[in-house]
C-alpha cells in the first residue's frame, strides 16, 4: 500500500507560492507536481486569490494550509489532500474525483459536498468518506449554509453506514463473533437511508411512497375476495377500485363506501393505514426541515 499513489505522488516540487501561481498562469492543466511548502496562500496579502478553469492531476497538496483562494469551475483529478486544511476559501462548480483528503480539515469556507460524489472508492475508504463528510457537515453548519448541510449529512450517514457493512463483512470473514444488534442496526439504517432517505432526501421519500400505493393497490386488487372489501353489498371491481380504495386508505381518509369485511382484512387494512399515517407524519417532518432555518 505504501506505493500506491492514493497515498503517495512522485513529480516535479514546487518550492514556493510564487511558482505555483507561475504553472497556473502558463497552463490549463497542472499534472504531476508536488507543493511542498506548508502554506499556500493569496498572491497579495488581504486580497482573495481566483483560479478559473484549471485541471490538477495528480497533484499533491499534502499537509498544506490552503487559504483565502477562489477556485472556479476547476476539477481535481488523483489529487493528495492529507491533512491539507482549506481555510477562508470558496468551491465552485468544481469536482474532485479520485482524491485522498485522510485527515482533511475544512473551515470557514464555501463548498459544495456533492463535489466529493466521485471522490473516494466506497468499497475501500469508508472512514475516509465519514471523516470528510463530518468536516463537511460541521463546515455547513458553523458557516450557517443549510443548502449544504442536508448533502452533507445524508452522505455522513451514508458512509456511516458502508463502514458498519465493512466491519460486519470484515467480522464474516475472520469468523468472529458480532452481536446482534449491530448487524440489525446496519439493516435498519440501509433500509432507512435506500428507502426514506435518512428523513432528508425528498426523493427517496416520494419515491418509496409510489412504490407503497403500487404495492398496496395490487395487494388489496388481488386479494379484495380474501379481504371481503364490498361497496353496498357488491364486491370491488377491477383496478380503479382498488386504486381508489387503497388511496383513501393510505390517506387515512377512510370514505366508508369501500369496506372490508373479513377479519384477515381489516387486520391488513388497518395495517395499511397506519403505514400511510406514518408516510404522512414523515412527510411534514422532512418538510419542516427544509423549511425551518
Amino acid at each position: 500500500m505504501a506505493t500506491d499513489s492514493f497515498f503517495s505522488l512522485t513529480g516535479a516540487d514546487i518550492a514556493t507560492d510564487q511558482d505555483f501561481y507561475a504553472c497556473v498562469d502558463n497552463a490549463n492543466r497542472l499534472e504531476s507536481l508536488i507543493y511542498r511548502p506548508n502554506m499556500l496562500g493569496p498572491r497579495k496579502a488581504g486580497q482573495r486569490t481566483k483560479i478559473n478553469g484549471k485541471t490538477f492531476s495528480k497533484v499533491s497538496f499534502t499537509r498544506t494550509e490552503i487559504f483565502d483562494i477562489e477556485f472556479r469551475n476547476c476539477t481535481f483529478v488523483n489529487c493528495l489532500f492529507i491533512a491539507t486544511t482549506f481555510d477562508r476559501c470558496e468551491f465552485h462548480q468544481c469536482t474532485f474525483t479520485d482524491v485522498n483528503t485522510h485527515k482533511i480539515s475544512i473551515r470557514a469556507t464555501y463548498i459544495d459536498p456533492r463535489s466529493f460524489k466521485r471522490a473516494l472508492d466506497p468499497s475501500k475508504y469508508q472512514n475516509i468518506g465519514v471523516h470528510l463528510y463530518q468536516t463537511l457537515l460541521n463546515n455547513s453548519h458553523d458557516e450557517e449554509q443549510p443548502e449544504f448541510k442536508a448533502d452533507a449529512r445524508f452522505e455522513f450517514l451514508r458512509w456511516k453506514r458502508l463502514q458498519e457493512q465493512y466491519e460486519v463483512r470484515q467480522a464474516w470473514k475472520e469468523s468472529r463473533a458480532l452481536e446482534l444488534g449491530k448487524r440489525a442496526r446496519v439493516w435498519r439504517r440501509w433500509v432507512w437511508q435506500v428507502f426514506f432517505g435518512s428523513g432528508i432526501k425528498l426523493r427517496h421519500f416520494l419515491a418509496t411512497s409510489v412504490g407503497c400505493v403500487v404495492f398496496v393497490t395490487t395487494l388489496n386488487y388481488l386479494c379484495s375476495a380474501e379481504f371481503g372489501i364490498v361497496k353496498n353489498d357488491m364486491p370491488m371491481g377491477g383496478l380503479t377500485d382498488a386504486f381508489y380504495f387503497s388511496t383513501v386508505t393510505l390517506a387515512t381518509v377512510g370514505y366508508g363506501d369501500f369496506v372490508p369485511t373479513t377479519q384477515l382484512g381489516r387486520i391488513v387494512i388497518a395495517l395499511e393505514g397506519l403505514g400511510g399515517l406514518f408516510l404522512f407524519a414523515l412527510l411534514a417532518s422532512m418538510l419542516f426541515r427544509k423549511i425551518s432555518p
